[in-house]
């Protein structure tokens, strides 16, 4: 599992790829560490990297084309490709 973190408006993203699952997470925490979103409260958990970067917009942030590299390397590299 890869996890990267990006903090911007007063929230910490929390974001990667995880392996035994086979679906990118995101979590999003407010400055006192206590989760405002996870992907594991919908009703479908997998996510995509374009959800997670609308679901970070609502949020007033967007994902960085760094950090979207990065989660696609991440996929490539866990998933053996």
């Amino acid at each position: 599992m890869s996890q990267h973190k990006h903090e911007a408006n007063g929230l910490t993203f929390l974001y990667g790829w995880d392996r035994p699952l086979g679906y990118f997470f995101l979590v999003i925490f407010n400055r006192h560490g206590h989760p405002v979103w996870s992907n594991m409260n919908r009703f479908d958990p997998a996510m995509s990297i374009d959800e997670i970067d609308a679901t970070m917009q609502e949020y007033g942030h967007r994902l960085p084309e760094t950090e979207r590299r990065k989660l696609i390397g991440d996929r490539l590299r866990e998933s053996g490709i």
